[in-house]
């Protein structure tokens, strides 16, 4: 087996932004919901305890953030939970 270094450090949590426009955001960078699946699959496997905030901007609704939600749960993240607030300031 090899053996792989793995960051085990809360502010490496990977931020999944939902855009009132319905545009999704992956680490910063534009990203569909397939591209959202594959990276989150990829990451888990490698660092299952990985920790994934999904963060709906302003106007986005519930619903929109709870399907963003399970998306990352579908693909395999299993740390995940809801950012209500941005790191940048209010």
């Amino acid at each position: 087996p090899q053996e792989r270094e793995v960051v085990m450090d809360a502010t490496a949590a990977i931020v999944i932004a939902v855009n009132a426009d319905g545009t999704l955001e992956y680490d910063g960078e534009t990203a569909t919901e397939a591209e959202i699946s594959r990276k989150v699959a990829t990451l888990v496997e490698v660092d299952p305890g990985r920790t994934f905030l999904v963060r709906p901007n302003d106007d986005v609704t519930m619903q929109e953030a709870v399907d963003v939600f399970q998306l990352a749960r579908e693909s395999g993240a299993y740390a995940v939970s809801f950012a209500t607030e941005r790191e940048d300031g209010p």
